[in-house]
């Protein structure tokens, strides 16, 4: 029988710099970050899953878009093309591509985001255990949230350098992450918005 612990899954990256970026343009989520009732892991994904995922990601997104945008323009197109006349064509066609081009962009990147969203059940399923961590402070945001952690065991955390702390990336809702680390956070920390 499976184990019925809950367990929360977020994406994560690893902190480097100081650079703030919008969330929607941060596309470098390698990691996953496992919450259960009493451990803090980090996942990831081999580079053979993670390719995979990348490839059914950008196909997922970019080819229902891609339909949806021709299709939708295609009608809206054949209708204004018999109501309008003279000078207005050209000035609705130079409209119609830029605002397709912008429905595309948008749709692809939400689509991105939803089915990432949709499929991270499957992939912590296919994920390895790279740490166990140790939870320091907690700085909230609005959906981008700041964890200073120290590694407990270390399995194969790329990049990591030994004996120091370091700052995780994590986008979730305030409410869901915090109702996850909420028994993990040290008694004398409280987190800081």
């Amino acid at each position: 029988m499976p184990d019925q612990t809950p367990r929360h899954l977020f994406r994560a990256k690893v902190e480097v710099g100081n650079e703030k970026k919008w969330l929607i343009t941060s596309f470098e989520w390698r990691f996953l970050i496992e919450v259960k009732s009493k451990d803090l892991h980090v996942l990831g994904l081999p580079a053979r899953a993670d390719s995979v995922r990348s490839t059914l990601l950008a196909l997922g997104a970019g080819v229902p878009t891609s339909l949806i945008v021709v299709e939708t323009f295609w009608y809206l197109n054949s209708y204004l093309s018999m109501v309008l006349s003279g000078w207005a064509i050209p000035v609705w066609a130079l409209v119609s591509l830029v605002f397709a081009f912008g429905i595309w962009i948008s749709g692809m990147v939400g689509m991105l985001y939803l089915l990432d969203f949709l499929t991270i059940g499957l992939q912590a399923r296919h994920a390895v255990d790279l740490a166990t961590l140790s939870l320091k402070e907690v700085h909230l945001g609005k959906f981008r949230h700041t964890l200073r952690v120290s590694v407990e065991k270390e399995i194969n955390l790329p990049g990591y350098k030994g004996g120091r702390d370091f700052l995780l990336i994590v986008a979730a809702t305030r409410r869901g992450l915090m109702s996850a680390i909420g028994p993990l956070l040290p008694a004398t920390t409280s987190p800081v918005s």
